[in-house]
């Protein structure tokens, strides 16, 4: 999975997406770099190619 494309998830969704999508995106994006766990805002921040997201899972 590409960058772009899970830019268009993320905000299709609202940044908040189910277990199996993040799976999903774990899974299939070979270019993803780092994930960190914010467990005061209970969310994620992933970066990869020049990308950075910060979005939930729910």
């Amino acid at each position: 999975m590409y960058s772009y494309e899970i830019q268009k998830i993320l905000e299709t969704n609202g940044y908040i997406i189910s277990p199996g999508i993040y799976t999903e995106i774990c899974d299939t994006s070979p270019q993803i770099n780092h994930i960190k766990y914010n467990p005061y805002s209970n969310s994620f921040i992933m970066e990869a190619d020049g990308y950075c997201w910060d979005f939930t899972v729910k």
